[in-house]
């Protein structure tokens, strides 16, 4: 471990000095190999790619390159809520065939105004209603995002609901399960037949942003800028920080050239008059440069549990000892040497996360001098909303700007499409297990044969019946009592009375929804903080945890089989969840501190004092080092006086005795 964390410090000590000592180098990585111009580098912990630096020179030609999309969704008022798709525009000029929902390249717009106008139109710009009362929203995706792209999507609804303007801006990506034109109501559920569009409804206006790859210098990513997860490294790696191959710092160069250095696009924004920025800040300080572009406060969001070096810059610091640190599979009570492996992993991920605030501080000096580092934007962020509720996370002390708010996807659960409810009923009283393994890093196709036919022979011997999210064209031999599904309505089914427990990956909105709605887990963690999770739902009494790497169908049958017979799981969860629904809603809580921040922001005062500390220095480690060279000193000065006192008696008094005596 010694070993790998000096290899870390190597790495970064070197990023740094090449591009303090060759201005004209970027620190930003790519991995395609004609731009390599040395012997191969390999990534961390020899898990990645050959790498290497990117001359400037290359990159000038890349500025204002992006494809951009805008997509604007309907947004019912009424008791439905639907989202489909509607008119889109790129930068080759694709006509819209809706002339009453005009764009054009990087339009951000009302119905009827003229796009293209970059004038001092207020019809086009202004807020409806109040000014005052009406927030303009501006959410800022990092290059992938995930199921927080959903998450925050239904935030964003929900406040247009409410008479606010939303604008998301996101990445293009291959995972085709991210659907921004899926209903609220997905397929199985009786809402996804539900099309009422009313005449007045608003929208939440959706732009696409993606990198131009065409000559595939950047990694995981497609020609056409699609990025791509690398899902077999997902499931076949295992969990650990040590595996993060460092050729992924090369989507912050595909991410910040594009973002900053796309002057049309940043001209459109500011022409919309934003008033807000609620910014997703996992690996995203180049949305939090744009944001600051634009002169608006900031909330940022993270959607895990909270630990890591982002959370630490925007002063939210934990002691070691207690709090477990990013992908570091602890609880908050550890033995000793646990204690130092937890520290050295977080010392871990801060070097990390300081590599990647160097990637991005190169381009925010290189395209917006002006600006401050990402460091300082972190720091000066007015709030920062976690989606993570106390009953799942360890307590730990928080700032008063750092906000828990539960669970946004929380909700009551809709009535289930006429087929599926017939299957659930069909259970009788003993009801169905749930089977999902989520939304990210998991594919079908790169799922060994073995896993899978140790999971169809487990469940096939179950007296329930099962709902399983997987494609069934990837499945043989598929039980009676299992219904598979490529997209199933997973909350739906977790409130339905009939579900008995939920076999998950772990990532954290599926946790909160099956507590919210009472049903016990099997945690069988894939990726990244899944396993953390996975970890408090175990500490929690909510469930079991089993490694995918030796999941059989006999280790599986028989956690489930230890879930539906030892009623304590069923008791705890249901406890959490009566709590849970007494309190405020994640969505009003979320929204409540979007609207203070518009109409206060920035919040200056709520941000807590010495987040601008290093880590020596917000732990006085470098006074304790002083208070140590005291200590040290004054100890040899008293060891060395006393060796002089007792060396001037011996050889004066006692000599001088003993001489006397002779004579």
């Amino acid at each position: 471990m010694l070993l790998h964390v000096c290899f870390v410090l190597l790495l970064a000590s070197v990023c740094i000095c090449e591009d303090e000592i060759h201005g004209n180098f970027t620190p930003g990585i790519v991995a395609s190999s004609s731009y390599l111009t040395s012997p191969p580098v390999g990534g961390l912990f020899g898990m990645a790619p050959a790498v290497q630096f990117l001359p400037k020179e290359t990159l000038s030609s890349r500025y204002s390159a992006a494809s951009v999309v805008l997509q604007r969704l309907p947004v019912n008022v009424g008791k439905h809520t639907n989202l489909r798709r509607s008119t889109t525009s790129t930068n080759n000029n694709n006509s819209s065939a809706d002339n009453s929902s005009r764009t054009t390249q990087y339009g951000i717009y009302n119905n009827n105004d003229d796009i293209g106008n970059t004038s001092n139109n207020s019809s086009a710009t202004q807020p409806s209603g109040d000014d005052t009362d009406t927030a303009n929203v501006l959410i800022l995706h990092p290059i992938y995002a995930g199921s927080h792209e959903v998450v925050l999507r239904v935030l964003g609804v929900e406040l247009v609901k409410r008479g606010h303007e939303v604008t998301q801006l996101r990445w293009k990506c291959d995972n085709h399960a991210i659907d921004i034109t899926q209903n609220e109501h997905p397929a199985g559920s009786a809402g996804a037949d539900v099309y009422d569009y009313a005449a007045d409804d608003r929208f939440l206006d959706v732009i696409t942003v993606s990198a131009d790859n065409s000559d595939m210098r950047y990694p995981y990513m497609s020609s056409d800028g699609s990025l791509q997860l690398p899902s077999k490294l997902l499931w076949d790696t295992e969990r650990s920080i040590y595996n993060v191959p460092i050729d992924v710092f090369g989507l912050v160069d595909a991410q910040c050239s594009t973002l900053l250095g796309d002057a049309a696009l940043i001209a459109a924004l500011r022409h919309s008059n934003f008033t807000v920025a609620l910014v997703d800040v996992i690996a995203n300080e180049c949305s939090l440069a744009l944001a600051r572009i634009l002169g608006l406060p900031v909330l940022a969001y993270w959607g895990f549990p909270l630990q890591g070096g982002e959370p630490r810059r925007m002063g939210v610091y934990h002691l070691p000892s207690t709090v477990p640190a990013m992908m570091s599979e602890l609880g908050s009570s550890m033995t000793y040497w646990q204690r130092v492996a937890n520290t050295v992993l977080a010392l871990l991920d801060e070097l990390l996360v300081t590599y990647h605030t160097t990637v991005t501080d190169y381009w925010i000096q290189l395209l917006h001098p002006q600006l401050p580092s990402s460091t300082v934007l972190l720091q000066e962020v007015d709030a920062l909303l976690v989606s993570v509720s106390w009953h799942i996370d360890y307590p730990k002390l928080l700032p008063p700007h750092v906000h828990y708010i539960g669970c946004l996807l929380c909700r009551p659960g809709a009535p289930l499409h006429p087929r599926l409810q017939n299957w659930v009923s069909s259970a009788g009283s003993a009801g169905i297990v749930v089977f999902s393994f989520g939304l990210t890093g998991f594919d079908p196709r790169v799922v060994p044969k073995k896993f899978r036919e140790g999971v169809l022979k487990a469940l096939s011997r179950l007296d329930q019946k099962v709902v399983l999210q997987f494609d069934p064209t990837k499945l043989e031999n598929i039980p009676d009592n299992v219904l598979a599904m490529e997209s199933i309505p997973q909350q739906d089914l977790l409130a339905h009375s009939q579900t008995q427990l939920f076999v998950s990956h772990c990532g954290m909105n599926s946790v909160n929804e099956a507590a919210y709605h009472g049903k016990p887990l099997i945690c069988v963690p894939n990726f990244a903080d899944q396993g953390d999770i996975s970890h408090r739902v175990m500490d929690r009494g909510l469930g079991l945890v089993l490694a995918k790497q030796t999941l059989t169908r006999d280790t599986l049958f028989d956690a489930i089989q230890e879930i539906l017979n030892n009623k304590t799981y069923k008791r705890n969860v249901n406890r959490i969840s009566r709590m849970w629904k007494e309190e405020p809603s994640g969505l009003e809580t979320a929204i409540r501190w979007v609207e203070k921040v518009h109409r206060y922001g920035p919040l200056e005062h709520t941000r807590p004092p010495g987040r601008e500390l290093s880590f020596l220095q917000y732990y006085c480690i470098d006074v304790l080092l002083l208070l140590a060279a005291l200590a040290t000193l004054i100890i040899a000065c008293i060891v060395i006086t006393t060796k002089i006192t007792c060396t001037f008696i011996v050889r004066h008094l006692i000599y001088r005795k003993n001489k006397l005596k002779v004579q």
